[in-house]
């Protein structure tokens, strides 16, 4: 290796003893046999931002490269890892449990970056980029740590609540016996309207931003998560049927702006006006249940957003309910005014401040379609309220009975139509006549 090649690159190498870690100090001793193997192996060249590694020593450089990384991971995200684990056993058992009852592809719903299927490996990606920094010298030593260290943290962050997300709502999957699944169809011609290919070629063209056909549902035995970032109308992320429900659930997980109008959207549902949505979470979950799906395939446009039967509000990460996130899930609930109201699913138990919190402002009447809390573990079984709550829907849209009230008679309710419609001929043939 060039000596020159070392420069500002190897003096991270060279360590001085006076340097204070960050958090562990055991990740510099494997940083160390990476500097080690650079200045042993002349071939390697590291100048400015690059690095040039010889095909016969990539397989050690990376393996080194990788074992600063997991180092760094082990001795300062210890308490993440465990709650990481624990949830990647939940969900691998939510997925078996689905599976039972469901044929359906999950290979893209391994969580952030395949956190929940290789936690480690899908955390140090996070470490790339500062890591090669710190060999190349265009980071030193100590900024290397705080920006590993506050990118792993959000990224631990963000994993571990998507994750719960996703174990939470495959585990309602398997409560409800869902036996099929729908999904919408990509509206190519609106997606190249957004991405500006017709915009391009004709700035003028007068077709863009006009109303859109909501797009059609097809069957399908997979389940995507990820969404682009936009879309000509807000649909759900898919549409199961419910054995127990007897009627199609549709899931959106988070609210994004839609850029189009839709042609026509469902008249038996109610739709709330957009510009009179505040800021709604990025991590709500919305429930629709219906015994038509073509009801339940538009979530929103870009006038009008569809009224959830239910809000999940999943919380997987603990000491949650200090960041403002009550305020928020509050303002959720009276935005959008769910049917069934909303449940808050968390994964670790609330103190009584917080349910105080919540229940403050709550009048008598609005207690029923109110805000619930859930505190669940790994027991699916304490998401049985929700179940509970989804039956109490019977009929179509918005049109819904108590599954204990009294059902209706189809003779008796056409033997009235016949009644009214004779008395109301015969009312309006007495005043013509008299």
């Amino acid at each position: 290796m060039n000596n020159s090649i070392i420069g500002a690159g190897m003096n991270n190498c060279e360590r001085k003893d006076e340097d204070k870690p960050f958090i562990s100090t055991g990740w510099r001793q494997e940083y160390d046999k990476l500097c080690g193997f650079i200045s042993e192996n002349k071939q390697i060249e590291i100048s400015g931002k690059s690095i040039k590694i010889p095909p016969s020593d990539k397989a050690a450089f990376w393996e080194l490269f990788d074992a600063v990384r997991l180092s760094f991971l082990s001795g300062n995200f210890q308490p993440f890892l465990e709650q990481a684990n624990t949830l990647k056993c939940d969900y691998q058992n939510a997925v078996t449990d689905l599976k039972k009852r469901l044929d359906v592809d999950l290979s893209q719903t391994s969580g952030k970056g395949g956190f929940l299927s290789d936690t480690e490996n899908a955390s140090i990606k996070t470490m790339f980029d500062p890591l090669f920094g710190l060999i190349t010298g265009s980071i030193s030593i100590e900024t290397f740590e705080k920006k590993a260290y506050h990118e792993l943290n959000a990224f631990f962050e963000a994993a571990i609540q998507s994750g719960f997300e996703q174990y939470v709502v495959l585990s309602l999957m398997h409560l409800l016996n869902a036996n099929s699944l729908k999904a919408s169809r990509k509206n190519e011609t609106a997606y190249k309207q957004i991405l500006g290919i017709q915009l391009s070629k004709n700035p003028d063209n007068k077709d863009f931003g006009k109303p859109t056909p909501v797009p059609e549902l097809f069957q399908t035995n997979k389940i995507v998560y990820e969404r682009p970032q936009a879309d000509p109308l807000l649909t759900p992320d898919f549409i199961f049927y419910s054995k127990i429900l007897k009627a199609d659930v549709a899931v959106r997980f988070g609210y994004r702006e839609s850029i189009f109008d839709a042609w026509t959207v469902s008249a038996d549902r109610e739709w709330l006006p957009v510009n009179s949505m505040n800021s709604l979470s990025s991590s709500t979950i919305f429930l629709y249940a219906d015994s038509n799906p073509l009801n339940i395939a538009l979530v929103a446009d870009a006038k009008r957003i569809c009224r959830p039967d239910l809000i999940l509000e999943c919380r997987g990460l603990n000491e949650w309910w200090k960041e403002n996130e009550l305020r928020q899930i509050k303002q959720n609930h009276e935005t959008l005014k769910p049917n069934l109201g909303t449940y808050i699913i968390s994964r670790f138990s609330l103190p009584e401040a917080a349910y105080n919190a919540l229940a403050a402002n709550a009048a008598p009447e609005d207690q029923e379609q109110g805000i619930h809390i859930l505190s669940i573990d790994s027991d699916p079984s304490g998401l049985n309220p929700v179940i509970d709550a989804l039956t109490q829907l019977t009929g179509v849209g918005n049109n819904y009975q108590a599954n204990n009230s009294k059902p209706s008679n189809p003779f008796e309710n056409c033997l009235k139509t016949i009644q009214n419609s004779v008395s109301k001929f015969f009312k309006s043939t007495f005043k013509v006549n008299h």
